[in-house]
């Protein structure tokens, strides 16, 4: 095993780790712990090192990159959802009439 499958394997992890937070958040109904300016500007970060991997065609940083980009957005998106919507369910039925 290379130190390139070993880097890429645990920077699919690595990346991977953010949706752990989103599900937390969905779980808990809340987005008040989270700090939205620490996670835009690891997306940033992403961003450039993702442009940075295309440039030079660097497969590592390209698929980790892409996938940590997508990870922090999901949980971005999450936590933005939960500041506008505080206690929603998605099927919540507490004041449904009943049949």
């Amino acid at each position: 095993m290379t130190l390139e499958t070993v880097a890429l394997t645990y920077g699919v992890f690595m990346a991977s780790s953010p949706l752990m937070q989103a599900y937390r958040l969905w779980k808990q109904r809340s987005s008040e712990d989270v700090s939205l300016v620490f996670f835009t500007v690891l997306s940033i970060g992403f961003v450039l090192f993702l442009a940075y991997g295309l440039q030079i065609g660097n497969r590592l940083l390209i698929v980790t990159n892409s996938l940590s980009l997508i990870t922090y957005g999901v949980t971005i998106v999450v936590a933005i959802w939960m500041r506008r919507h505080p206690g929603t369910r998605v099927a919540d039925t507490s004041t449904a009439m009943p049949a």
